[in-house]
């Protein structure tokens, strides 16, 4: 039988009191965030139509944004504003709503299960004159690796060599037949993807991830490359493969990834 830890009993109406004491801080939360935001509200718009402004800027156009209704001006930033204060306000919420429940929770329940990753994809080609196969990725050091295989739509414990002392990736769209090269335990702390015809590079820093995966589509008109890593994976999309299954840390711990994306020209 679990063993639960030795905490004061409440009654409900302590449970209620403690309830309203968590929702009042976090509407108290909130009214700030949304008094900050809403001091910040042309800083918030203006970050969100960057990438439009710019688009037009770019092709010489109009770049204002025109209202057809008298209240659309309003009624749009005070949903800006909302948006924001709601989006700082949810890692708070969830810290009050943990503080809330964690007392009646059994001490092997206190852990937090996760897994953590990305999707970062970049435009390949760049440009008109170029083509897909004109791109590489080069990894910081020579590896050699298998790629995890995907057998029926789960990864599976089949590999097969990916690198043997090499450092660079060719792309070309059958090389994700029947889907992303998945590879694990790489020494390199970073991968450029590069093109002899240009001059720019991405390098993409993943050494706080366990698993790097890259995939595009096999369709030659896919103009993307997408680098993925990773840490877990969830146990019902891997076959005989549990020591890689879902994460865990104590409630009271924390645990810090990162990647980075840095643009060379």
């Amino acid at each position: 039988m679990k063993q639960q830890e030795k905490l004061p009993e409440l009654t409900l109406l302590d449970h209620l009191t403690e309830l309203r004491l968590r929702i009042i801080h976090s509407v108290i939360f909130f009214l700030i965030a949304f008094i900050v935001c809403y001091s910040f509200k042309n800083e918030i718009y203006n970050l969100i139509t960057y990438p439009l402004t710019k688009v037009l800027n770019e092709n010489h156009l109009q770049s204002k944004i025109i209202f057809t209704k008298l209240t659309e001006n309003f009624t749009s930033t005070l949903s800006i504003v909302l948006s924001a204060s709601i989006f700082i306000s949810i890692p708070y919420w969830a810290i009050e709503l943990w503080l809330f429940i964690t007392p009646a929770l059994y001490k092997d329940e206190k852990q937090l299960l996760f897994m953590l990753g990305g999707h970062p994809g970049f435009k390949v080609p760049l440009y008109e004159n170029e083509k897909y196969e004109d791109y590489y990725l080069k990894f910081e050091k020579e590896e050699t690796v298998d790629a995890m295989q995907v057998v029926d739509n789960f990864l599976a414990n089949v590999y097969k060599p990916c690198l043997v002392n090499e450092d660079k990736i060719n792309l070309k769209h059958d090389i994700f037949n029947p889907d992303a090269i998945v590879m694990r335990g790489l020494k390199s702390k970073y991968v450029d993807l590069k093109c002899d015809l240009n001059d720019k590079k991405i390098r993409f820093y993943f050494s706080d991830f366990e698993i790097l995966a890259v995939w595009s589509l096999m369709d030659e008109r896919a103009n993307f490359v997408c680098l993925e890593p990773w840490n877990g994976i969830q146990k019902d999309f891997v076959v005989d493969h549990e020591k890689m299954g879902v994460l865990s840390i104590d409630g009271k711990q924390s645990k810090q990834y990162s990647y980075t994306i840095e643009v060379i020209n």
